[in-house]
């Protein structure tokens, strides 16, 4: 009695249903659904899988008929008695149902046979539709910021080990799938981010997917990927020929095409590269101000020179100036080193007077010595002017460039500063 039971209520609710499922608005409330939406999103896949679901979700007309006129036989054939023979309604239904049932069958297969042998019309790849991915990549998987026209996209991160006498060494590429969700003319894969990128290479470009390679680790940086679009040559008429001339227009090469906006920061990236200004500008000011301050005092060698005991520290505070300027410089450059994808701001405070103006310190401390420990104390000024003018000069203009440069420097990061944080 209980499977009967049972059986009765499954197949109620199978009934059930597969009548609601013909409801619009039944589809409606299942969509909401989370499995549902799976469903529906797979149901896009242009493989097998995608058309055996496209056949649950949308099925042929007259299932629903079906599958009641055999619920009604499986439940009629449950639950009568053993010695009860079928009556001839019954057996109709049946049969009918059998043949309903063998009809579906045949009527799929010639549709998919027809649907087989009749040629599809070409997919012409559109050409203007916007189709890009970006993607941001940290210490877990990469996440995806911003798509279009992308039906999916899948990064596999290969890692390789070597272990060797000096270590153990890890090595870590990327590769990016990317299939559209309609096709594209792509004449060009564009890769770009505002941090620096390993080399990679674009290894398969096609009207539906695309596959870039990258050599190397991709680590707390934003991939920008946009497919170029190729507008499709319109066929020409045929006309008559024309007699040429001797004319010949100049040939006028294309413009380039005008780089991609750079993607506008969020307020975590803001606040980043705004403290990373802030350091910056703590090595111009408070790290370099102190060595220009002492730059005019580092000139009066004459008097260190004539009256060594009244001026006993010039030499060592010569010296001392030396491993200030050279200090001040090296930790600028090693937050240049150490924040490669802020392109706009290293660029800005690249040091190109910082090797010329040491070795001009160091010229001018070199000589002061040499007159210092070897020279008389009777020597005449003039002698001396002589011995030391060149290097001298040297020393006056390197550091008159440097100060120059580190004042624009400065300005410059502080209007970027401005710009990111008002």
């Amino acid at each position: 009695m209980v499977k009967q039971t049972a059986v009765k209520a499954l197949l109620g609710f199978a009934g059930l249903g597969v009548l609601l499922w013909e409801l619009p608005l039944a589809r409606k409330f299942l969509a909401t659904i989370t499995t549902f939406d799976f469903f529906y999103e797979r149901s896009k896949d242009p493989s097998w899988v995608g058309e055996v679901i496209n056949k649950m979700i949308n099925p042929p007309p007259g299932t629903a008929l079906l599958v009641v006129l055999v619920g009604l036989v499986l439940i009629y054939w449950s639950t009568k008695p053993r010695d009860v023979k079928m009556s001839l309604p019954m057996i109709g239904m049946l049969v009918s149902a059998i043949c309903f049932a063998g009809f579906g069958v045949w009527h799929l297969v010639k549709s998919q046979s027809t649907q087989a042998g009749t040629p599809q019309a070409d997919v012409t790849p559109a050409s203007d539709i916007d189709t890009h991915l970006s993607l941001k990549f940290g210490g877990g998987p990469p996440l995806a910021n911003h798509l279009s026209n992308i039906w999916r996209w899948y990064a596999l991160a290969n890692v390789v080990v070597i272990v060797s006498p000096e270590g153990r060494k890890e090595i870590k590429t990327w590769n990016v799938f990317l299939t559209f969700e309609k096709p594209v003319n792509a004449s060009q894969i564009v890769v770009s981010s505002q941090s620096a990128l390993p080399e990679f290479e674009v290894k398969d470009r096609e009207s539906r997917s695309a596959i870039i390679a990258f050599m190397g680790d991709l680590k707390n940086l934003d991939l920008e990927i946009k497919v170029l679009n190729a507008t499709p040559a319109k066929p020409q008429k045929e006309t008559a020929p024309e007699v040429l001339t001797t004319t010949t227009p100049a040939v006028v090469p294309p413009a380039p095409p005008p780089p991609p906006a750079p993607r506008p920061l969020s307020t975590y990236e803001a606040e980043l590269k705004v403290r990373a200004i802030d350091k910056f500008l703590k090595v111009l000011s408070d790290d370099m101000q102190p060595v220009i301050d002492k730059f005019p005092l580092q000139q009066n060698w004459w008097n260190a020179l004539k009256d060594p005991k009244d001026n006993p520290t010039f030499r060592p505070d010569l010296l001392a100036f030396r491993d200030e300027f050279k200090a001040a410089c090296l930790k600028l450059d090693s937050l240049r080193n150490n924040t490669p994808e802020y392109k706009d701001l290293t660029g800005m405070v690249e040091q190109p007077q910082f090797t010329k103006t040491l070795k001009a310190i160091e010229k001018y401390l070199v000589q002061f010595m040499y007159v210092q420990d070897t020279v008389k104390q009777n020597a005449s000024k003039e002698a001396l002017l002589a011995f030391m003018d060149d290097s001298m000069t040297e020393y006056h203009e390197a550091m008159n460039l440097f100060v120059q440069w580190r004042n624009e420097a400065r300005a410059k990061v502080l209007e970027l500063r401005g710009k990111i944080s008002p």
